[in-house]
C-alpha cells in the first residue's frame, strides 16, 4: 500500500486497500487504521473504524497502545466515533 501511494498507482492502491479491509481482525486493526490514516485511504479507515466499533475488545490489546502512542488525534477520532455509536444504539433501545 505504501508503494502504491508513493508512486501514485491507484489501481494497485485500491487492490491493496481491498485486501487489507477483507482481512481485518483483532490483531491487526489498530495498525491498519494508523496506516489508513497516514496513507489517506478512506475506505480502509472507515472499515477499520467500523471493525473497532463492532469489536470494542480490540482496545484491550497491547498493540492498541503501541499503535496510537504517536497518534493522539486518531485515537480521539476513534473514541468520538465509538461514543457516538454507543449513544445511538442506546437511543434505539430506549425508543
Amino acid at each position: 500500500l505504501y508503494a502504491a501511494c508513493k508512486y501514485d498507482l491507484p489501481i494497485l492502491q485500491r487492490a491493496c486497500e481491498q485486501y487489507l479491509m477483507s482481512s481485518l481482525d483483532d490483531s491487526n486493526v489498530s495498525r491498519r487504521l494508523v496506516l489508513a490514516d497516514v496513507q489517506m485511504c478512506s475506505g480502509l479507515k472507515q472499515a477499520a473504524m467500523n471493525y473497532i466499533c463492532e469489536h470494542p475488545q480490540v482496545m484491550d490489546d497491547d498493540g492498541w497502545t503501541e499503535a496510537f502512542g504517536q497518534n493522539a488525534g486518531l485515537l480521539a477520532e476513534v473514541c468520538r466515533r465509538a461514543f457516538a455509536e454507543g449513544l445511538a444504539a442506546k437511543k434505539r433501545r430506549v425508543d
